[in-house]
């Protein structure tokens, strides 16, 4: 095991340092994340050193892309770079027509957006540690409060509309009152916190972390105490089944945990050997009767009920964002070597690439819409000195990959 290890880190090890000399930062980022951690030795710190020293700054981008329930609006941060990042944008998708912007009050990157459950109000954090709450129908500012010091890694609204949580490069966890942005809690962590998620019912947040001896924690929103640690290193946000009854999490060694809830706490149901690299991605499907995770050479699917692995989907190469069909047997993937997009149907025995679309710039994050009709892919855009690339966002059509629309430019 300890060999196979070995070769793992120095392939990975390998193409880092190829991806370098290609300037090809995003793919050096990923590649040398996925090295296993026990493996990494002087030349792993020295790649990354080299890439630091190369690279001045990395912009972070926009998080996810978040669809309105319809699937007829897309809301995206920082889209663009220059005069437009720290402005947070809303389209029609499917004509890509801009159709509301709100601006920050200072300069600086916007960075995470969480939509409230009525949609009727958008929370977002910048770069600067500010958090912004706007309404929809007037585009005004309700409130702004300055509570984090660093960049957001993280933001979710609760699923009762009453509370927004923040996850910070501060390494702190908050919770702030929708109603007047009044903060009620802060926890502080060890190490920087890698995002947040709510469970259904609101009453407690899952927080992970980036660093492999930190577990995921499960805090009370009502008191903001630690209620639960999750037996498990961290590298994977823990995310919730959408139904409330599970939370999965993956970790550096490429495992994957599924947790069930007995009404009082989470016991773990199933730890399962994914792969042999840090888990990159996790999501359930609209049921959360499917889970599929993705880490370097493909993708797995799980049935949660009965925890038995039902596919996997060989991609020869690392797959660093994906997202699960609603209600039909289909991933989305984002395919790091080709720079491309493809959605896999897992349902036949051989998950064979059903749609595919090349994409000129590296694709940050995937999203499928509510109705399963449409799927957004955001870019990633990387700073050199004072020139820039842009965040181009894209819709696809689900079923044939044709690009419909496009916000920004590439």
């Amino acid at each position: 095991a300890k060999a196979l290890e070995r070769r793992v880190y120095l392939v990975h090890l390998a193409n880092a340092d190829k991806a370098l000399l290609e300037r090809d930062f995003q793919r050096t980022r990923l590649e040398l994340e996925a090295c296993p951690s026990g493996q990494r030795g002087w030349e792993w710190m020295f790649l990354e050193q080299r890439m630091k020293t190369i690279v001045p700054l990395a912009l972070p981008g926009w998080q996810k892309p978040i669809f309105t329930r319809d699937g007829r609006r897309l809301i995206a941060a920082g889209v663009g770079g220059g005069r437009d990042e720290n402005k947070v944008k809303i389209w029609d998708a499917e004509s890509g027509q801009l159709l509301q912007e709100l601006k920050h009050e200072a300069e600086g990157q916007m960075i995470s957006v969480a939509l409230s459950p009525d949609e009727r109000q958008l929370a977002g954090g910048a770069k600067d540690g500010s958090l912004t709450l706007w309404d929809l129908e007037t585009t005004m500012r309700i409130w702004t409060v300055h509570e984090h010091t660093d960049r957001f890694d993280g933001l979710a609204y609760s699923p009762d509309g009453r509370w927004i949580a923040t996850a910070n490069h501060d390494r702190t966890v908050k919770v702030f009152a929708a109603s007047n942005g009044g903060a009620q809690w802060a926890q502080i962590f060890d190490h920087p916190v890698r995002g947040v998620s709510f469970s259904s019912d609101s009453k407690s947040v899952a927080a992970g972390f980036n660093h492999g001896e930190e577990h995921p924690v499960l805090i009370s929103v009502a008191t903001g105490e630690i209620v639960q640690r999750l037996a498990h290193d961290g590298a994977e946000v823990p995310v919730f089944s959408p139904d409330g009854r599970w939370i999965a999490s993956g970790d550096q060694k490429g495992w994957v945990s599924l947790w069930k809830t007995d009404g009082e706490e989470w016991v773990e149901a199933e730890s399962w050997p994914a792969f042999d690299s840090r888990i990159l991605s996790l999501d359930f499907n609209a049921a959360g009767s499917r889970l599929a995770c993705s880490s370097y050479g493909g993708v797995k699917v799980l049935n949660v009920e009965a925890q038995e692995e039902i596919a996997l989907i060989d991609a020869g190469t690392l797959v660093s964002w994906l997202t699960l069909h609603p209600t039909k047997d289909r991933v989305a993937i984002f395919v790091k070597g080709d720079l491309g997009i493809q959605v896999r149907d897992f349902g036949q025995k051989d998950p064979s690439v059903i749609v595919e679309s090349t994409h000129r710039s590296p694709v940050r994050s995937v999203k499928f819409s509510p109705d399963g009709e449409w799927i957004a892919a955001g870019s990633h855009p990387v700073r050199f000195g004072d020139e820039e690339t842009s965040a181009p966002v894209r819709i696809l059509e689900a079923g044939s990959g044709r690009i419909v629309s496009t916000m920004g430019t590439e």
